[in-house]
């Protein structure tokens, strides 16, 4: 995804950075986003609720929950309401986790 800011028909200033993140990234070792705990005023697209409620609550940032398919398995959404929301939305940087790709596309 190219480094730009977020824009989309409701903007948010400028002065807040702009995270995305997918909730695959859980499984990761690391948690790359324990990193934005203590970030102030963040802008993140989230398909991940407990992501959301854990960032959200904290520091002034502003949260948007991506819509779809709500997964038993991972507190997440997916699904092609999800991937067309996401399309909408550019980001200064992202965490993607590829939980959603199979050999059976």
């Amino acid at each position: 995804m190219p480094a730009r800011n977020a824009r989309s028909a409701n903007a948010r200033p400028s002065s807040y950075p702009t995270a995305l993140r997918s909730s695959s990234i859980r499984a990761a070792p690391r948690r790359p986003w324990r990193a934005l705990l203590d970030r102030h005023r963040l802008i993140v697209y989230t398909n991940d609720w407990r992501i959301a409620l854990l960032l959200g609550r904290r520091n002034d940032n502003r949260i948007t929950l991506l819509g779809g398919e709500l997964s038993d398995i991972e507190d997440a959404t997916f699904g092609l309401d999800t991937v067309h929301q996401l399309t909408q939305y550019h980001a200064d940087f992202a965490f993607i986790g590829a939980g959603g790709i199979s050999l059976d596309g």
